[in-house]
């Protein structure tokens, strides 16, 4: 005779009872499940709130009757701290947003958007000071700023193809979450991605085949990947009003000296590049925070450079300074 496996709220329930939970704690019920995008592998996401300073004798992940529950422990006042941190976040702030981790974000969604499984009454306590609306236009605008980062990292590392065609999927990536937050499926989980995609526009709609064909290029990229991957992006949007570009300036730990006719910067008293006359030209117009198209336009002026050298050599000297952490981008 084959067992019956019980159903997800029964098990819960179950593991709850064993637990012996007190009255004040929470017990929420979130992740792809709730979401309608889990399998039946797929964990149970549980989060259990308990009143500051209190510890439980709760097993991070269990093996329960079929199930694996995969268990967050946070206590009350945690909970609050991350509530006020978002919600101070304005979503025209880009510096504030883009400097927000996708987990903060993610664990403060959960909230809202979860099943009560324990306290009914202190779970409606908690969640006021929790916005799913907020917390959606957020994770729409960072995605999207994180998404111009990245196709802007793929244009400075065009001397490297495979470097580029990297960042440049990382942006459609990010372009493809900003575009679902705006269209319903606001889940901040990277691994859903195209089954949300698929659940928002269908997989025979053309977007949905231009980002799966452009999801796994090849090895190596395509000619061209590049430039497919920024024109979706740009098709796509960011959800709300275009996005500023990323701008850069010099890092002030990082100082420029000259030795016997070359330049050199040197970063921390400790670590010592040499640049090429390019580089320097550069690095000098990055006293104050510049686009990579201005800096590309000041290196024309100030050499002898055309403007598609210029270009090139702008991307490739921002692309080394990025790398050793020369720069702040904003």
């Amino acid at each position: 005779m084959t067992a019956v496996q019980p159903s997800v709220e029964t098990t819960i329930h179950d593991a709850i009872a064993r637990w012996e939970l007190h009255a004040e704690d929470v017990v929420l019920f979130n992740g792809s499940r709730v979401e309608g995008l889990g399998n039946l592998r797929s964990d149970v996401d549980l989060y259990v709130i308990t009143p500051p300073g209190v510890r439980r004798a709760v097993p991070v992940h269990l093996d329960f009757q079929g199930y694996k529950l995969n268990i967050s422990l946070y206590s009350w006042d945690t909970m609050e701290r991350l509530a006020a941190q978002i919600n101070a976040v304005d979503a025209g702030d880009y510096a504030a947003v883009v400097a927000l981790p996708r987990n903060n974000i993610d664990r403060y969604y959960r909230v809202p958007s979860s099943v009560v499984m324990h306290n009914d009454a202190g779970a409606a306590r908690l969640r006021q000071h929790f916005s799913l609306d907020h917390v959606v236009g957020l994770y729409q605008r960072w995605s999207g700023l994180q998404a111009v980062r990245a196709l802007d990292e793929a244009h400075t590392a065009a001397g490297s193809p495979v470097t580029a065609a990297l960042h440049a999927r990382r942006a459609l990536a990010f372009a493809l979450d900003s575009y679902l937050a705006a269209h319903g499926e606001a889940f901040p989980s990277p691994k859903w991605r195209f089954e949300t995609l698929a659940r928002c526009a269908g997989t025979a709609d053309p977007l949905f085949r231009r980002a799966w064909a452009l999801k796994s290029p090849g090895w190596p990229p395509p000619e061209g990947y590049v430039a497919q991957c920024a024109a979706l992006c740009d098709e796509l949007g960011a959800g709300g009003p275009p996005l500023p570009p990323v701008r850069y300036t010099a890092k002030p730990s990082a100082r420029l000296f000259r030795i016997l006719g070359d330049a050199f910067l040197v970063r921390h008293k400790t670590f010592l590049y040499r640049l090429a006359p390019e580089a320097e030209a550069v690095w000098g117009l990055l006293a104050e925070a510049r686009t990579r198209d201005e800096v590309a336009a000041g290196v024309t002026q100030q050499t002898d450079l055309p403007p598609a050298a210029a270009v090139e050599a702008t991307n490739a000297a921002l692309h080394s300074f990025v790398l050793y952490g020369l720069l702040d981008r904003r």
